[in-house]
Parts: structure tokens; C-alpha cells; sequence
């Protein structure tokens, strides 16, 4: 197809042609040309991806179809459309869809993805047009043929010559099976007469060549016409093409054995290939059958994969003959799904094991199987089957990060299960168990909190009238109470779900709550006792070698270890998380990792280094489509401010307040205000950082949130730098107190230096030195740019202006003083010991 690919590569140049489809009958070779047009692409920085659409049922599917193929994890915030398109919008990228005319009813989706996604080229193979007005068809024929009278003057000439492309590749195809065949005389004829029976269609000819060494070319042809004949005696309206392409399949069908035929009908079951043992356990298929079946192109064997293939419309054709028996079709899709709910099962147990990015693989691999195996279950009411599957497909839906599919196989089940309940009988108390939990796995899959609950509500119900009989529904319960402990953050409920847990000796489970009871004392200030759950959690987990369990502990004791002041020990923990995170190369969880640990490095004053890993983490955002993520954003702004680099963090600070404005997003807009309000602060411009953080603190006082510290802190500098003296003291309380009541330490370590000013204001310059002796244990404070700006260049002055022996022993002093013990007796020291000085003092005091 030397032509065909010179044409396909200018198209797929033009930058004017977004979506190509390559339009064709079944059979033509559309995939084989589209890869091959593909595979010299050197364009697109970003990949090549191949989709294939042959296993997707509806066009709900196309989405996480696309994700998967890309490897793109969606997350638990926002339309799952909207984050796909996101994560296309700045790619460079080649996406190949495979066997969309089916799928036709998805077709505006492609309108959007390529009018979003600006550098982003679509090539469809199809067997009907989509219709779009920015399609380019590319319409592939049958291979090259000499015309008759050609041909006619060729055999004249005495010229036994094969030099077009139909039949090359039947000779090509020939020579796999027997290496030293070669022409008789009169034997182009007969294969001239193969290729213009199948219309030069690729597989037609691979079909027919296949049968060389059992039959004589004349046969093969004479096969085909037979049946061409007979087709197009009962279908007078039948395209040529389409005839030419049925007549080769039935013939070919007749040309193998009853045995051959029965294994074909079952391994038309698989979507996206299989492996010999599924093929023996699921349908029967032995290896001498699938040997014989490979040698006769009613398959291919992929030797690097291990693994098998059928062509789709030779796997639509062995469908139909199946179809003809229904209960041999009923018992095989039920052998099949057995064959992989067995699969899912034996899994089960490695998600909390050293096997669990092989489990989450090998499931990957087969996952167009398993979700046509969940498809004939629950249509088909096989209620075991589905509870043997559900709590591994769950698994692994939740550690790919596919939450759509997820959902949809929840209420595939949920729905068959209800339907199943009998108005009395043994079998009551178990399926309304079964309901419950899938229930239960279905809030896992849904983002916001108030649906997560309803859905929870319900299986809760569903589980009252099983807890009303004498069945043991205690791991139902269980399931439950830890579900609806996530959803509602509340302790209570977590303590009864690790009960039950501890009753069962599900140590998997076990090991999560902890650290889901970690996870909320952390958010209620105890941090002793979240330490203690987190600790026994990952005790758990490296016992049951579960790295992905180590590495979110591992994250978890890095945030406590980061509030009680433990900074270095929670830079080594975010270290640890990240690289285990790596390894299981979980980039979600990476992006997630890298900001947190970006965070830790700037209150450990390492602000280079802060500054790389929270620009590592925007751009994997920016690579996973989840760009602009608040916190991440946050954190390169953050230490752009210490570094010093006011310039470039106020102008990404202002648009990231615009961008979350726009997104009525008011918590993450109080977030930006802080450090556009702390910018402005280290460049003298008082009004504007005013009005910036009281925006701020308005919004943090109404959600009572932890960080509503920190802008006040803020404040305090600005209005001190403004001779606000008294106003700035009552602000610098308020802030102190909220940072005391949630335990905050980044807001007590930002309070010591303002509070040291206030003090050198109210006259009190040793405690003030004693003070800033406090703060400059913190390297945050040492190392950074903005605290020399705003406090430290004074304080140093300050210090210079005292006698050396009282300076001395009031920085030794400070430096022993524990800064929580040091931040509650700033509190009392602050709500009455000093008076606002004389008016002739007031000043404001610019940054050098």
C-alpha cells in the first residue's frame, strides 16, 4: 500500500486535518494500515496511542476507553470528561480509534476532544463515516490488481509474474507454512482468479492462502467461487465486496474441523486476545487446536505477549455460528465467566501484598474480557459469579484510578442483585448482604459527599433487614461502617467498623483503618493519637509487604511529624512515600506525594529544593490533565515568595486567584489571597495586601478552617508595618489562638517574628530578641528571603543595638524555649501586658 501510506502521511501532515477516518468494509486491512501509517509519525512529542473500540459495548465506554489506552488515572474531583480533555488539551499526540462504527452515537465527543486539544490528531479506522464536518475521509480499497486486459497481455507474453499487491501478499502468506513453494506454470492465473474472487481484501486473501498445501490453487479457487455463487444467488443487492469477504469466511469455515469449528465458537468469546490457559479452562480450546488454528489464520499468536488473537471480523463471523446454538452459547459464556471471576479472585488477597502492581497488570491485561464476563453475568443473573468478582474488579477500578467503569459495574450488579432477591427462602438474608456491599463499593466511585452518603444510606437499610435474621453479615457491616466512616469523617463510626475488622482478623482491613482513624484524629489536632493509629497501620502493612499502604502512611506520619514540629524526620517520610510511590509507578498518588513533600522542604527552609519538587509536581498536573491543582500551585508560589522571587510568584498567584474565582472555588481563592497578600506585604504595598488577606480570613472564618491562622498572622505584619500597633496586636491574638486551637505550627513559627517586632515596638527589645531567638531555630525563618524583607532585617538591627552579653543570653534563652510552651505564654503577654506606645513612634518601615 505504498500509495495509500504516501497519501495518509501528507493528510496526518496537514495541519489543517484534525480527524482522519479511514473508512472500509471489514476485512480491508483498515487497523494493519492505520498502525502502519502511524508507526513513521515522528511529530507528536507526546505518543502515539492505539484504542481499540471492538470490545466496547456503548459509547458511555469510549471515555475510560480512552483513558486506559493513554494510562491517564482519573481523579475524584470533576467530570471525568472534562478531566480527560483537560489532560489531552496541551498534547502532542496520535490517537489511533479502532472500530468506532459501532460506536457512532459517541462521535461528538471526538468534535470536542479535537477542537480542545489543539495539537491533538484522531485517526478513525470505521466501517461507516461519522458524519463530523471536520472528517477527512481516507476511503482504503481492496490491494492493487492488474486490470484484466493487463493481466491477459501478461500471460500472452509468457511473463509468470506476481508484482502486484494482492498477490504478493498471498504468496507472502503462502511461504509462512511451506518456505519453498513456488509457482507451476499456469499457477498466476489461478491466483489472479484468487484475488479478484476476494476483491483484493487482505484478509480474504490470508484466509485463502491459508488453505496452500491441502488444496491446489485451482481448488482454492474454485472453493471460493462456489460459495460466492451461492451467496449472491439469496442476496442479489449484496455489495461485491461484502460477498467476496463472506464467501472466503464460509469456505474457509467449511475447510476446518467440526472440533476446529466448536473452538472458534468459544474463543469468539474473548475481547482483546487470551492466553492458552484461558482458552483451555474457559472454553475447551487445546494447544494442538490453537497450533492448527494459527497455521490455518483464523488466529495469530503474539510471542512476546504469550498471547493469542482473532482478527474482529473473524471473531463476528465465529459469534454468529455460535449464536446458532444457544444452549452450547449459554454454557460456554458461562464457562468463561467463571473462568475469570476466578481470576479476580485469586487476586484478591495480592492488593495488600508485595504482588500488587503484578495483580493490578495482569487484571489490566484483561480487562476487555472481565468487563464482557460482568456484561453476560448480570444479564444473566449469575449472582455467585458476580459475588466472587466484585471486591477485586472494585480493587482494581480504585488503584487505576478508573472510577467511571467502576461505577457502571456497581450498578450493573446492584441492579441484577435486586431484581434476584426472593420473597422468602435462605438464599433472602445473602443477597440482600451482597446488595448492601456493592452499595457500599459503589460510594467509592462517586465524588461528592452528600451522594456518597445517600448511596450509603441505602445500604444501610439494605443491611437492617439482614442484621434482623440469624445471617452473619459482620464483614458486610464492617465493609459499611468503613465506607460510611470516609464519607462522614466520623471517629465514632470508624471505631465500630476496626471492631468488627479486629472480630474477623481481616488484618487488610485492619491496617486501613488505622490508618482512616490516623487520618481523622490528624484533621482534629490530636496528633498524638493519630500517630499512634498511623504507627500501628504501617506496622501492618510492612508486614503484609502492601507498599502502596506503606507509602500513604508513610505521608500521613510525615503530615504529623510536620505539625509537632518534627520537620527533618517529615522531609525523610515524603522522601520514602515518594519513591515507593514511584516504583509502583502510581503517578496520581505522585503528583500527590511531590506537593506535600514540597511543603515539607519549605518549612524545613530548604527552599531550592521545595521549589524543583513542587515543579516537578505541576508538570506531572499538567502531563495527568489535573493542572491547576490548588495545593500543588500553592507550593512552587510559596517558595518562589521565600526564594524571593516576588515578580513571578505575584503574577502566577493573581492568575490562580482569578482561575478559582471563575470556578466559584472559595477556599482555594483564600488560599491564593494569603500569599499574593504576603507579596504584596514584602514589597511595601500595605493597601493592596490588606485588602487581599482580610478577603482571605473572611472566607477561612466562615468554614472554620485550620488554616485560617495564616492570613491573620499576615495581617498582623502588615498592620504593625502600617503603625497599627494596637490593631496589629489584637489581629496577631486571634491568629496565635486559632494556630494553638488546631495545633498549626507553620502559623506559630510565622507569629514568633511579628510578635518580636510588637515587642521591640512596645519596648520590650530583650523579649523581643528572646523571641526572634525562638523563630530562628526554624531554618524557614533563617533561609528565607520574605522574612528578611518583612522582620528579620529589623530584628537583626535590633539585635546589633543591644549589649552584647544581654542579647547574648536572651538568644541562648530563646533557643532552649520550647515554641508551644513560647506561643501560649505569647498569648497571655498579648492579651494585656503591653500598651500601644506613644503616636510619635508609629512608623512604617519599607523593605531595603
Amino acid at each position: 500500500r505504498a500509495r495509500e501510506l504516501v497519501t495518509i502521511h501528507r493528510l496526518i501532515s496537514d495541519p489543517q486535518v484534525r480527524l482522519i477516518t479511514i473508512l472500509g468494509p471489514g476485512g480491508i486491512g483498515k487497523t494493519r494500515f492505520a498502525i502502519e501509517a502511524a508507526r513513521t509519525q515522528t511529530d507528536f512529542s507526546d505518543g502515539m496511542f492505539f484504542v481499540s473500540l471492538a470490545p466496547v459495548a456503548t459509547a458511555v465506554e469510549i471515555i475510560p476507553t480512552i483513558a486506559a489506552a493513554v494510562d491517564f488515572h482519573f481523579h475524584s474531583v470533576g467530570r471525568e470528561k472534562e478531566q480527560l480533555i483537560n489532560y489531552l488539551r496541551h498534547k502532542k499526540m496520535l490517537l489511533i480509534m479502532d472500530n468506532f462504527e459501532h460506536l457512532l452515537d459517541g462521535r461528538l465527543l471526538l468534535a470536542e476532544i479535537i477542537e480542545e486539544a489543539a495539537a491533538l490528531k484522531l485517526l478513525v479506522t470505521s466501517r461507516e463515516r461519522l458524519q463530523l464536518q471536520s472528517e477527512q475521509l481516507f476511503t482504503l480499497e481492496g490491494l492493487t490488481l492488474p486490470s484484466d486486459e493487463a493481466f491477459t497481455l501478461q500471460v500472452e507474453a509468457n511473463k509468470e509474474k506476481v508484482d502486484y499487491a494482492a498477490a504478493q501478499l498471498f504468496l507472502n502468506i503462502a511461504r509462512r507454512t511451506l518456505p519453498d513453494y513456488d509457482l507451476l506454470p499456469g499457477d498466476t492465473e489461478q491466483i489472479y482468479s484468487i484475488c479478484h474472487l476476494v476483491g483484493g481484501m487482505p484478509l480474504g486473501l490470508e484466509l485463502a492462502a491459508s488453505w496452500v498445501g491441502m488444496l491446489s490453487l485451482s481448488d482454492i479457487a474454485t472453493e471460493i467461487e462456489q460459495n460466492l455463487q451461492l451467496l449472491n444467488s439469496r442476496q442479489k443487492d449484496r455489495p461485491q465486496r461484502h460477498s467476496s469477504m463472506q464467501a472466503s469466511l464460509d469456505a474457509s469455515w467449511c475447510r476446518i474441523s467440526v472440533e476446529q469449528q466448536h473452538a472458534l465458537q468459544g474463543l469468539a468469546l474473548f475481547q482483546g486476545g487470551f492466553t492458552r490457559p484461558a482458552a483451555m479452562q474457559a472454553v475447551g480450546a487445546s494447544l494442538p487446536i490453537l497450533v492448527t488454528l494459527v497455521n490455518k489464520s483464523w488466529l495469530t499468536y503474539n510471542r512476546q505477549q504469550d498471547r493469542y488473537y482473532i482478527h474482529e471480523l473473524l471473531r463476528q463471523y465465529s459469534a454468529q455460528q455460535l449464536a446458532l446454538t444457544p444452549d452450547t452459547e449459554a454454557a460456554l459464556r458461562h464457562r468463561h465467566a467463571a473462568y475469570y471471576c476466578g481470576l479476580l479472585h485469586a487476586r484478591a488477597a495480592d492488593w495488600y501484598s508485595p504482588r500488587q502492581k503484578k495483580a493490578a497488570a495482569e487484571i489490566r491485561v484483561e480487562i476487555d474480557n472481565i468487563l464482557a464476563a460482568w456484561r453476560w453475568m448480570t444479564a444473566n443473573c449469575a449472582v455467585d459469579l458476580i459475588a466472587q468478582g466484585l471486591d477485586s474488579l472494585c480493587r482494581y477500578f480504585e488503584w487505576d484510578g478508573r472510577l467511571s467503569e467502576g461505577r457502571n459495574v456497581c450498578q450493573m450488579a446492584a441492579q441484577t442483585v435486586s431484581q434476584s432477591i426472593p420473597v422468602g427462602g435462605d438464599d433472602k438474608p445473602a443477597r440482600l448482604a451482597l446488595w448492601s456491599k456493592i452499595l457500599s463499593w459503589a460510594s467509592s466511585f462517586v465524588a461528592e459527599k452528600h451522594h456518597q452518603k445517600e448511596i450509603l444510606a441505602h445500604s444501610q437499610k439494605l443491611l437492617d433487614q439482614v442484621l434482623a435474621t440469624d445471617y452473619d453479615a459482620r464483614r458486610e457491616m464492617a465493609f459499611l461502617l468503613q465506607k460510611k466512616t470516609n464519607a462522614a469523617e466520623n471517629k465514632r463510626l470508624g471505631l465500630q467498623a476496626l471492631k468488627l475488622f479486629q472480630e474477623l482478623d481481616d488484618v487488610p482491613n485492619i491496617a486501613e483503618m488505622y490508618l482512616l482513624l490516623g487520618s481523622i484524629d490528624f484533621d482534629l489536632g490530636d496528633y498524638s493519637s493519630a500517630n499512634e493509629y498511623l504507627r500501628q497501620s504501617l506496622a501492618i502493612c510492612k508486614k503484609l509487604g502492601d507498599m502502596q499502604g506503606i507509602a500513604i502512611t508513610n505521608v500521613m506520619l510525615g503530615l504529623v511529624a510536620w505539625h509537632q514540629g518534627h520537620l527533618e524526620k517529615a522531609v525523610t517520610l515524603g522522601a520514602e512515600s515518594l519513591n515507593l510511590f514511584r516504583r509502583l509507578e502510581n503517578r496520581y498518588n505522585e503528583g500527590w506525594n511531590l506537593g506535600l513533600h514540597a511543603y515539607n522542604l519549605i518549612w524545613n527552609g530548604q527552599f531550592e529544593e521545595a521549589n524543583r519538587a513542587a515543579e516537578q509536581a505541576l508538570t506531572l498536573d499538567r502531563y495527568l490533565g489535573t493542572y491547576p491543582n490548588p495545593w500543588r500551585v500553592s507550593a512552587f508560589i510559596l517558595s518562589e515568595i521565600h526564594l524571593g522571587n516576588y515578580a513571578q510568584a505575584m503574577s502566577m498567584g493573581k492568575e490562580m486567584v482569578t482561575h478559582f474565582r471563575q470556578l466559584e472555588r472559595r477556599d482555594d481563592v483564600a488560599w491564593q489571597l494569603i500569599q499574593v497578600g504576603d507579596i504584596a506585604l514584602a514589597v511595601g504595598e500595605y493597601e493592596e495586601a490588606r485588602r487581599f488577606l482580610h478577603e482571605s480570613a473572611d472566607v477561612f472564618a466562615q468554614v472554620r478552617d485550620s488554616y485560617r491562622s495564616l492570613p491573620l498572622i499576615s495581617l498582623s505584619f502588615v498592620e504593625r508595618m502600617a503603625g497599627q500597633f494596637q490593631l496589629a496586636q489584637q489581629i496577631l491574638l486571634r491568629g496565635l489562638n486559632s494556630a494553638l486551637e488546631y495545633r498549626l505550627l507553620p502559623a506559630i513559627i510565622k507569629s514568633l517574628p511579628v510578635a518580636a517586632l510588637l515587642m521591640v515596638d512596645a519596648g520590650y527589645a530583650e523579649r523581643a530578641v528572646e523571641l526572634y531567638g525562638v523563630a530562628k531555630q526554624f531554618n524557614h525563618v533563617n533561609d528565607s528571603q520574605w522574612f528578611a524583607d518583612v522582620a528579620c532585617r529589623e530584628l537583626d538591627a535590633v539585635y546589633a543595638s543591644l549589649p552584647q552579653d544581654v542579647t547574648e543570653t536572651a538568644v541562648t534563652r530563646g533557643r532552649e524555649l520550647d515554641v508551644w510552651a513560647t506561643a501560649e505564654s505569647l498569648l497571655q503577654e498579648l492579651d494585656g501586658r503591653f500598651t500601644p506606645p506613644p503616636p510619635k513612634q508609629s512608623r512604617i518601615l519599607r523593605p531595603n
